[in-house]
Formats: structure tokens, C-alpha cells, sequence
């Protein structure tokens, strides 16, 4: 038999609330709800967050574990990257902007008031490169540069005004107002290097970032030769010398900042180009090809990134310098000289080159949309010092030469043209302007 149990008791009656009187039932139980909802957000919060972001949020630089592209290596065997290849592709439009001198007959080359404005040279050269980077071990890269010349354009608008000023101009040019060359194109050689950094401030904090970069410009394409736009000629695209070029990067980041330095020196060696630059190739009697180091300084500021879509928003502003040697090179004028009516059988439109100094600045924008796509696009402008381009070391100063004379002598072993080579002919560039825009898009497989 089941116990007994009491009765239940009857539900108490609602409470009657007085008429005129408010209600704060409502208020009450919307307190405690509120406080409910935060205590279980509270609660779940740690299941929500994975560690990850626990840690990113964590971290007060909330930066990405690798340096800007300036000194970015691709590594291989790495912990959890065990392999990546870099594809990217580029186009590039440098534009060369220069103004043609000559000495007076009667200034010896003692100063540069005495230079007499001939002309205005123009360069346009539109450029594709297609490249490749391959992670070969930690911290060291193969670089692989393909570029391709859409069109190399150059032109020479020749002053009326200064033919009166110089009686051997017409002689040598003709009485056209511009000369224009032969426009080129083709693929001018191979670039292929390594890069290894030394140290990498994401693997060793409190270090830079330092990389160490050796390539080689190998020199495929055809030999320059000057040709005139409408002439039945190869114009070639290679300067027919190959060069080694070694340099040192370093970059260090602070939060939103990352300042880098880096150094360069290229060396010139000729491979196919033995007819420009042999001792009887040309005017000049050195024959070797100028060698170049630079310096660059830059700073790169982001803004904006999110490590964990690996996104990040660039802005980089570098400015450089560089010091090119005396040389046998190709100058503005190397069509015009190697096809002019008086010295195109005799010239291969190179010349000894003066040593100059270039400095510029470089603003570029870098997306990094994903963590495997990069664009970037820029703008550089520079500009160098005034440069004679006809100075082929004289003779022993035991032979006397007309500097009108335009028959060639032999100075050396190496033939010389006293009307563009003695002092009162010479030719020189003044104001040499170069804008050089390019954009790159980037893939990392």
C-alpha cells in the first residue's frame, strides 16, 4: 500500500496591484536576462576562440613571419613549408629623356658654358619579364628572369637653331631635323641567381634580416648594330657583354616600419660583342665596358595587415644612387654616329663614355591579396650628371690632329676621329631624365 502523501496545495492568487500604481515585473526578469546572456558568452568565449587567434590577438605586433619583397628569400625543408616556387610576371615602360651638346670650335673644353645645344634624344622601351623563384634549401633561392623587349624606340630631334653654331654638324648628320633607329625587339639573354640569407630576423629575433645575392646577365640575343629607321640592317638587342653583378640587402622590422640598405656592384664581361669591343671594334681605345655600384636606402611602411589571411598592404619608398665608370658603351647617339655619312663605314657607333653619377627615387605599392597572390606597381624617376659620350683618349701629344680633320688617325693601335673626339667637338649629355614604370603580379605555389 502506498504511503500516504498530503494533499497538494492550492496555486497561490497573482498578486492584484493597485490601479494607479506601475508594474516593475518586466524590468526585473530583463535584468536577469541580460545578465544571463553575458555570463553564458562569457562561458562559451573560450570554446569559440581557437589558439590561434588567442595568440594573434595576444601579440602586440601582429606582423607576418617574413620580410617585405626587398630582402624576401624562398626557403624549402622548412618545419611546415617543405617546398614553394615563386611565378611571376612584369611589364615594365622606361622612358630616357636627354639633351644633345657639342663643344664649340673655340672652347677646348674648358667649361660647359661653352656647349652648344644640338638636340633632344628620346628612348622608349617597353618591356615584358617572366620570372621564377625556387626555394632550394632554408633561406636559399634560385632566381630565373626571362625578359622580353616589346619595342626599343629611340629618336633624336635635331635644333635648327645650332647648325649655325657648329659648321661640322651637317657633315656628319645630314640636314634632317630627326633622326630616328631602326626600332627593336627580342629577347636580349638569361638572368639566373641565388640569393641566401644569412640571417632572417623571424628565425633569430633581434637580428636583421641580411641576404646575400650573386646573378649573372647572361647575353643571348643578337649583337647591336647601329641601324637607321627604313635601312636594310639587323639592329640586334644585346650589348654583346655579359655581367656578374654581387650584392648585400639588410632590412629590419619595427611594428609598421621596415628600413633596409642595400649595396650592388656589376661587372661587365664580353662574351658575344668581341667586334664592339676589341681594340679596333671602335673609336675608342680602352674597349672595355663600363662597370656600376649603387646604393639604395629605402623604407617600407604597412599600414594595414592581417597575418591571419596573410594580407597585408604595402607602401615602399627607396631612394638610390650609383656611380657608373668610364667605358665603352652604347650612348643616345650610337645609331646616329655608327650610320652617319661620314664615319658609318668606319664605326660601330659605340663610343668611350664619361664616368657619371645617377640618383633617383622609387615609390611603390604592394598588395598581397592572399597568402600566395602579390601585385605591385611603381614608379621610379632619376637623373644623371652631365657625361661626355666621344672621349676616346688621344694620341701621345707627339702628333698634332685638326680637330676639323674628319679622316681617322691612329692613336695607339686604335682608330680615332679628331672632329668628334678632340676637345672642341666633343658631344655630351646633359639632363638625362628616365621615368621607369613597371607592375608585377606574383603566384606561390
Amino acid at each position: 500500500m502506498p504511503p500516504w502523501r498530503p494533499p497538494p496545495s492550492a496555486p497561490s492568487p497573482a498578486p492584484v496591484v493597485p490601479v494607479g500604481k506601475r508594474c516593475y515585473f518586466p524590468a526585473i526578469a530583463g535584468v536577469h536576462v541580460m545578465r544571463s546572456i553575458v555570463l553564458s558568452v562569457a562561458l562559451l568565449a573560450p570554446t569559440l576562440t581557437s589558439p590561434s587567434q588567442v595568440r594573434a590577438d595576444a601579440d602586440d605586433l601582429r606582423i607576418m613571419a617574413e620580410p617585405i619583397g626587398y630582402t624576401a628569400v624562398l626557403d624549402a625543408f622548412d618545419e611546415d613549408d617543405p617546398f614553394d616556387v615563386d611565378v611571376h610576371v612584369g611589364y615594365r615602360r622606361a622612358t630616357v629623356e636627354a639633351t644633345i651638346q657639342r663643344e664649340s670650335a673655340t672652347s677646348g673644353g674648358r667649361s660647359s658654358v661653352d656647349f652648344v645645344d644640338l638636340g633632344t634624344s628620346l628612348r622608349v622601351v617597353k618591356q615584358m619579364t617572366f620570372g621564377v623563384d625556387v626555394g632550394l634549401y632554408r633561406d636559399l633561392m634560385l632566381t630565373l628572369r626571362l625578359p622580353f623587349i616589346l619595342s626599343d624606340e629611340r629618336t633624336i630631334d635635331w635644333l635648327r637653331v645650332s647648325r649655325s653654331a657648329n659648321d661640322s654638324f651637317t657633315p656628319l648628320f645630314g640636314t634632317a631635323t630627326q633622326f630616328k633607329a631602326k626600332p627593336r625587339f627580342g629577347v636580349p639573354g638569361l638572368d639566373i641567381g641565388l640569393r641566401w640569407g644569412v640571417t632572417n630576423q623571424y628565425r633569430s629575433p633581434g637580428w636583421p634580416t641580411w641576404v646575400l645575392l650573386a646573378e649573372t646577365h647572361y647575353v643571348t640575343g643578337e649583337v647591336l648594330r647601329a641601324c637607321a629607321d627604313g635601312d636594310d640592317c639587323e639592329a640586334g638587342i644585346s650589348p654583346g657583354a655579359s655581367e656578374l653583378e654581387l650584392g648585400s640587402r639588410w632590412s629590419y622590422r619595427s611594428r609598421y616600419l621596415e628600413p633596409y640598405l642595400g649595396i650592388a656592384y656589376v661587372w661587365p664581361i664580353v662574351t658575344s660583342g668581341e667586334a664592339l669591343h676589341g681594340p679596333n671594334g671602335g673609336r675608342a681605345s680602352s674597349g672595355s665596358p663600363p662597370e656600376e655600384g649603387e646604393l639604395t636606402v629605402g623604407m617600407a611602411v604597412v599600414p594595414w595587415e592581417d597575418r591571419r589571411r596573410f594580407q597585408r598592404f604595402v607602401v615602399d619608398l627607396r631612394s638610390f644612387v650609383s656611380h657608373r665608370t668610364a667605358g665603352r658603351e652604347a650612348s643616345p647617339m650610337f645609331d646616329a654616329l655608327g650610320t652617319s655619312e661620314l664615319l658609318g663605314n668606319r664605326s660601330t657607333g659605340l663610343s668611350d663614355v664619361e664616368a657619371r653619377v645617377r640618383g633617383g627615387i622609387d615609390l611603390g605599392l604592394v598588395m598581397r591579396a592572399a597568402r600566395y597572390v602579390r601585385f605591385r606597381v611603381s614608379v621610379a624617376l632619376s637623373q644623371s650628371t652631365p657625361y661626355l659620350i666621344t672621349t676616346a683618349p688621344g694620341c701621345d701629344g707627339t702628333i698634332v690632329l685638326d680637330p676639323m680633320d674628319s679622316s681617322m688617325g691612329s692613336c695607339g693601335g686604335a682608330p680615332f676621329v679628331p672632329v668628334i673626339e678632340l676637345p672642341g667637338g666633343r658631344f655630351r649629355v646633359d639632363g638625362e631624365l628616365t621615368t621607369d614604370l613597371r607592375a608585377t603580379a606574383s603566384g606561390q605555389f
